[in-house]
């Protein structure tokens, strides 16, 4: 016997309804909620005439709902009746982002199983392999490839435009992330949703993961990050995890040489957004002499420069914190590389 895909019609009529309960809320509906999350059709017809209606501006109730069905022709397919159904089945809007959730985990769910039932049904009809694969690889992963090198902030926002969740979890191509650093993650943020960014250790490595050269330990807590975000990146990028709504709010990524991430923390810091990072490692990271190299030259310690005088200019730190971040970290961007490396890993490194 077929199983039913797995759905909550409560939840979608919740959310619906509120939008009807209180107009106030319709920006945050539309802004976490897309059209295909909804299993029902009636639903979706709905949230996509509310969406038209709130993008008008017109205020959303029984008539002009039902003059925006109207226009794309889908009111008897939804049904006065289904309509007051929806508008009755809420009291109160106190508990919209628990339903947005569950709307969100049923919707992730049904495109779990239709693209495994996509993977298992080419399986038995395509005999070339590497088709399948690549095949699976494209049902699995929304893989974006740009056009051209536009920069490293620019690729990060297309990535982030193409999240589909509240929360972003990031790394790099050549990392290793411990089984369990999204699970710790997201238990920081279901634990404290006042939380906007979450980082952790990352253990570095040349050439084999096993054997840790040396570890990079960010502060724990909201004061602690503030002041270390005054001389240094509070927080560990190639194992970030942010929520997008918050990283968006204060303009995502900037084009700002090897210091997107800083830039964008300081500006998040300075926006009154908070952060925590777990002390325990999170992430294997290669190194090697290559990473040191990319943090010295003349062009480094400028955008440095840059970076530190963008925070004196906001009053993030004073004019004598300035001009000390200029003398240490120049003086260590036009230093020998083999000198460099020994300060990052045996001063700046725990």
């Amino acid at each position: 016997m077929a199983r039913s895909m797995p759905q909550n019609k409560e939840a979608e009529m919740s959310v619906l309804g509120v939008a009807f309960l209180n107009n106030n809320e319709v920006s945050k509906i539309v802004e976490e909620v897309t059209s295909d999350m909804f299993f029902d059709e009636r639903n979706r017809y709905i949230f996509n005439a509310i969406k038209s209606l709130h993008e008008s501006k017109t205020p959303i109730d029984i008539t002009t709902l039902r003059n925006e069905l109207d226009k794309d022709k889908k009111f008897n397919a939804v049904g006065l009746d289904y309509i007051t159904e929806v508008i009755d089945s809420v009291v109160t809007s106190a508990n919209l982002d628990f339903y947005i959730k569950i709307i969100k985990d049923y919707a992730v769910r049904r495109n779990l199983i239709e693209t495994a039932s996509d993977i298992i049904t080419k399986t038995y009809d395509e005999e070339d392999v590497n088709s399948l694969l690549d095949n699976a690889e494209k049902n699995i992963l929304n893989v974006v490839r740009l056009k051209k090198n536009a920069g490293l902030g620019n690729a990060l926002n297309k990535g982030i435009q193409q999240c589909k969740n509240e929360l972003v979890a990031r790394m790099d191509s050549d990392d290793i992330s411990y089984p369990d650093r999204c699970e710790k993650q997201l238990m920081v943020f279901n634990t404290y949703p006042e939380i906007s960014v979450c980082s952790g250790i990352v253990e570095e490595f040349a050439t084999n993961p096993k054997v840790v050269e040396s570890r990079r330990v960010p502060p724990e807590t909201q004061e602690e990050i503030r002041e270390f975000a005054k001389v240094r990146n509070p927080f560990n990028h190639p194992c970030v995890m942010y929520k997008k709504p918050d990283v968006e709010a204060v303009g995502s990524y900037k084009d700002f040489y090897l210091l997107e991430d800083y830039y964008l923390w300081v500006r998040m810091i300075m926006a009154g957004y908070q952060g925590y990072n777990l002390q325990e490692p999170l992430l294997h990271m290669r190194a090697g002499t290559d990473m040191y190299m990319r943090r010295g030259g003349l062009k480094y310690a400028k955008t440095q420069e840059k970076l530190f005088r963008f925070m004196k200019n906001n009053g993030f730190i004073s004019k004598g914190q300035y001009i000390k971040n200029c003398v240490i970290r120049g003086e260590s961007s036009l230093a020998p590389n083999w000198l460099r490396k020994f300060v990052f890993e045996k001063v700046l490194r725990k």
